[in-house]
């Protein structure tokens, strides 16, 4: 009778260590995964890795490929508006032309003068700067970018890491073209969300991006109405000259 008191005492102890261990082991689980610990992650299996690096190489990826995507963006809309602006200039530069002919006390000489100038030269400039082709340089890039954030996503022990090979070639990728702009860089921010916006976004980052997109809209407007403005000029003074 004292062999089975013994007995049973002894698998109740038994019993309780491993509903500790099992305790322990669940809420190792909760802090790992679900409440999204920034340095470890249990895989299934056991294994416990520490991913703030990896974490720390998928920003700094995420961040160099977004912002180039925003370049491409950039180098694109220069592209079309200085197309539109020579088809512009042109229309104006015929109009301007004819109206002479029509009316011969408005004199327009000064402007298309100015017209026929500044369309060379806009002409010459734009097919000097390439961007179609650093367009497609900045997509390719990214691309690859991206290549590399689908690898590290596949991630799930630091033997399959390859960390240094993945940090050798995004090294590459940086040199592979040319670098975009603080501008592209404020845009990727401030276009985010999340963690990343909230610990990166700052009042001088928000107050350069803001001042970026006002110069940047307002050259196109000046660029825009130039022409208009020195023609109306012109008509006054011919007019009333």
């Amino acid at each position: 009778m004292w062999g089975i008191k013994v007995s049973l005492i002894s698998e109740m102890r038994f019993r309780k260590q491993q509903l500790l261990l099992c305790v322990s082991i669940t809420s190792l689980m909760r802090f790992c995964v679900h409440m999204n610990s920034p340095h470890f992650a249990l895989i299934y299996g056991g294994d416990l890795v520490d991913t703030s690096n990896i974490d720390i190489l998928k920003n700094q990826i995420w961040t160099t490929r977004t912002s180039r995507v925003n370049a491409e963006k950039r180098i694109m809309e220069k592209e079309h508006f200085t197309e539109n602006i020579n088809i512009y200039y042109s229309c104006l530069l015929v109009i301007y032309s004819i109206i002479p002919f029509v009316c011969s006390k408005i004199r327009l000489g000064f402007v298309t003068l100015f017209l026929t100038v500044l369309l060379t030269i806009s002409i010459v400039y734009i097919k000097g700067l390439k961007y179609k082709e650093r367009a497609r340089d900045y997509r390719k890039n990214y691309t690859e970018l991206q290549k590399l954030e689908f690898r590290l996503s596949h991630i799930k022990t630091d033997e399959e890491l390859c960390k240094s090979e993945i940090e050798n070639e995004y090294c590459k990728l940086l040199d592979s073209t040319e670098n975009h702009i603080s501008f592209d860089y404020y845009k990727t921010v401030m276009e985010s969300s999340g963690e990343y916006k909230k610990n990166r976004l700052t009042t001088g980052l928000k107050r350069k991006y803001i001042w970026g997109v006002t110069w940047r809209f307002t050259i196109k407007m000046l660029i825009v109405i130039l022409p208009i403005v020195l023609a109306l000029f012109s008509f006054l003074v011919s007019y009333h000259g």
